[in-house]
């Protein structure tokens, strides 16, 4: 009669090493899920906010932003701009970084630099500032869209005042609670809103964005 061969035991270290790669793939399959969830694209705060939804809340663009802007090399000044200012200021300085990048050195890539910076929208939401961009999804549905934003507040550094988001989203998956991620990924954010390091006093007061420069 034959004998039954069993698998070698795999011993503690085995388990535990099974035990991590299975919860390590369940996390990524729960991100990837998070990811792809649709993000509710409004323009204007849900009256009663579902449990367990993520939206996005589109601010408004346009105004006169480019006088303003020029104003700022003035020392002392006191400039003050709308959310729809902010945002066209911020989208024409991303599509100049998007350019600038090292992927966009095709003879196209100023239409698609612009394409892509148009997306992005900036919202003032009490003290805070909303920083979004709404993208095409490449794979799914056609009108699927990917949304990344995040809110947070310019603050002084060392290297003068920047923005730093507070929370995070791509997606529905929240950045802010997966340590390390915000922070990893608030570089990126950063490119998406103007350089105002040389400012003296930043604040947020009555749906305006008022800098005083140095």
């Amino acid at each position: 009669m034959a004998s039954t061969q069993f698998p070698p035991n795999p011993g503690f270290f085995g388990i535990i090493f099974g035990v991590t790669l299975s919860l390590l793939a369940g996390a990524l399959l729960a991100a990837a899920h998070l990811v792809a969830k649709p993000v509710e694209v409004l323009t204007v705060e849900p009256k009663e906010p579902e449990a367990g939804v993520v939206y996005f809340v589109r601010g408004v663009k346009g105004g006169d932003w480019e006088r303003k802007v020029a104003a700022m090399d003035n020392s002392g000044v006191t400039v003050r701009f709308s959310e729809g200012e902010l945002t066209s200021w911020a989208e024409r300085l991303f599509a100049q970084h998007l350019m600038s990048a090292k992927a966009w050195g095709a003879l196209k890539a100023e239409a698609e630099a612009e394409a892509m910076a148009s997306n992005l929208n900036l919202r003032l939401v009490g003290e805070d500032v909303q920083v979004g961009l709404v993208l095409d999804r490449m794979i799914g549905a056609a009108d699927a869209k990917l949304v990344v934003q995040t809110r947070g507040a310019f603050v002084r550094g060392q290297q003068g005042w920047g923005y730093r988001p507070e929370t995070g989203y791509v997606g529905a998956l929240p950045l802010h609670k997966i340590p390390g991620a915000l922070a990893l990924s608030s570089s990126y954010f950063t490119k998406m809103t103007p350089d105002l390091s040389r400012a003296e006093s930043i604040a947020v007061s009555d749906g305006v964005f008022v800098v005083r420069m140095q």
